[in-house]
Formats: C-alpha cells, sequence, structure tokens
C-alpha cells in the first residue's frame, strides 16, 4: 500500500508541551507520510512550521493537556486518527499495515502494536 493512496485518511494527532526541538525533528520526520498531522502545542514560544502541503495543521496554545485532548474530537477529519506524545515515533510501515487491517476487517476498530525503547 503505497503512503500516497491513503492520503488524509489518518490523523496524527501529536501533544506537545514546549520540547521545540523535539517537536521539530518530529515533525521533519512524518513530513512526507501522507498522513494528516495535527500538533496541539503547549508553549509560550510557538515555532515556525514551513508546511508546503498543508499536512501539518499547527495549533499553539497555554492550553493544559485535558483541554487540548477534549479539542481533538473537533479536528478529525480522517477514517482513523493515532494519538501521540512529541516524543513517540511509529513506524509508517506498521502504520499502513493497521490501515489496511481495519479497512479488511470492518469488526475491528483500533490497532496496536509492540513498543521499542532506545536510549
Amino acid at each position: 500500500m503505497d503512503a500516497n493512496s491513503d492520503r488524509y485518511k489518518l490523523t496524527i494527532f501529536i501533544l506537545s508541551k514546549d520540547k521545540n526541538l523535539v517537536l521539530k525533528r518530529l515533525l521533519e520526520y512524518w513530513k512526507d507520510s501522507g498522513f494528516r498531522i495535527v500538533v496541539l502545542h503547549e508553549t509560550r514560544n510557538p515555532i515556525n512550521i514551513y508546511n508546503q502541503d498543508s499536512s501539518v495543521v499547527y495549533l499553539p496554545t497555554c492550553d493544559p493537556l485535558l483541554d487540548r485532548i477534549q479539542k481533538m474530537s473537533g479536528l478529525v477529519e480522517t477514517d482513523y486518527v493515532l494519538i501521540s506524545a512529541d516524543d513517540e515515533v511509529f513506524s509508517i510501515t506498521s502504520i499502513m499495515d493497521g490501515i489496511k487491517f481495519l479497512d479488511e476487517n470492518q469488526e475491528f476498530s483500533t490497532v496496536s502494536g509492540q513498543t521499542v525503547a532506545v536510549s
């Protein structure tokens, strides 16, 4: 399955608090993934996002975590959602496999995977 064939089938919500450098690196990772990225960034120092294809929605705010989580439901425009912290990285191939599984198995509503920690 090609990432572009399912463009915007998945929204990845990134909940971030201040870690600007980490967030910039994460957005660099996701930039060509073919997914819609929504960043709810609790910060007083917003970062500049250069986003040529509008796949990233960047929402700097001073709202605490619970308020940012509540905002997410009004921002979903895709079939699937992944909620992530700013220091979590997911395999794009695994996400695509999960989307394919959910598309082919309508009786399921979620998929999960295994985690690996790198220090």
